[in-house]
């Protein structure tokens, strides 16, 4: 049985000593997405949102194909160390 590693209390080097780690959840692709900063990971979600009412909205008017998904404003569920390497991942896209 594999078990995730929850966030740890102790900050990593270099990083801030930030009691709340944010994730935006994309369900769909299933993607996680970090967030130092809640204010602006739910700003990243009502953009998100916009996104998928403007694609149902074309999808109505051309009859197209659209793939649907649902973003939400999650704590960060892993690791402090898990947080650091997707942010990295995210700086480099």
């Amino acid at each position: 049985m594999t078990t995730t590693t929850l966030i740890e209390d102790a900050p990593l080097p270099g990083m801030p000593d930030l009691p709340d780690l944010w994730a935006v959840h994309i369900e769909g692709p299933d993607e996680l997405v970090p967030f130092l900063d809640k204010a602006d990971a739910e700003k990243f979600v009502d953009f998100l949102d916009g996104l998928d009412g403007e694609a149902t909205r074309r999808r109505a008017e051309n009859k197209g194909h659209t793939v649907f998904f649902n973003a939400k404003l999650i704590p960060w569920p892993y690791s402090r160390e898990a947080f650091a390497e997707a942010l990295r991942e995210a700086s480099e896209l």
